[in-house]
């Protein structure tokens, strides 16, 4: 029941920000995540990256509540400036740690491996929005 109770939550608050406008979507290779304190882009390879190996498990509508709880693309412009800033800094502390994603996850979906380049390029990325926020 609290399950369903915090995936329907996570789908209004969604559904709200839709409406609100807060997600633009200016083009399939691109996307802005706009906030009262911040902007997030991601774009080119970093969103081809983010929807093909991370989104899955960390979106509003994942079966994954602890995944979804660590970090979730669709409400990272609710939060603020502050969390925003930790939530990247902690995408790059785990991928540091090799952490991401879970050896469970690898066994059933080995595709879903993350390459070397493709953690060179979300750490870089997850680096320079965190200091441009810090601004």
């Amino acid at each position: 029941m609290k399950t369903k109770a915090l995936l329907i939550v996570g789908v209004v608050a969604f559904a709200l920000l839709m409406i609100q406008g807060r997600i633009v979507e200016k083009s399939e290779s691109q996307k802005t995540i706009k906030s009262d304190t911040a902007t997030i882009n991601y774009s080119g390879k970093i969103k081809v990256i983010i929807d093909n190996k991370c989104y899955g498990c960390h979106n509003s509508n994942t079966r994954a509540i602890k995944a979804r709880n660590k970090l979730n693309w669709d409400s990272l412009a609710l939060i603020s400036k502050v969390n925003q800033i930790s939530k990247l800094d902690k995408v790059i502390e785990t991928l540091d740690k090799g952490e991401m994603p879970p050896k469970q996850f690898l066994e059933r979906k080995p595709e879903g491996k993350l390459t070397d380049d493709e953690i060179t390029a979300l750490k870089g990325w997850a680096q320079k929005t965190s200091d441009a926020l810090m601004k």
